[in-house]
């Protein structure tokens, strides 16, 4: 039985499906990562601190005795409903 060795219908890597395959997974997580970095970076990347942390560098350390900064008008509407249950009679 001779075997032949002078196969000719291989065809180059990259028209074959599997490279491609196995490539579209870190590819889609390398897209996933910029996307989260480019969105953090835009819209959270100037936060100020409200609740008595002061900022050195990269460095957040909390004041012990820091007064609370006063409630911004979006989040007084909770506390406003529960103030106004508790004044119905």
């Amino acid at each position: 039985m001779k075997q032949d060795f002078n196969h000719t219908d291989t065809r180059p890597w990259w028209k074959e499906p599997w490279p491609w395959i196995l490539m579209a997974g870190p590819f889609i997580t390398l897209v996933g990562c910029v996307v989260t970095i480019v969105l953090a970076v835009h819209y959270y990347s100037d936060q100020a601190i409200h609740d008595g942390g002061q900022r050195k560098g990269l460095v957040v350390q909390k004041i012990q005795d820091a007064p609370l900064p006063e409630m911004d008008a979006k989040n007084t509407s909770a506390e406003t409903a529960a103030h106004n249950r508790r004044q119905s009679p």
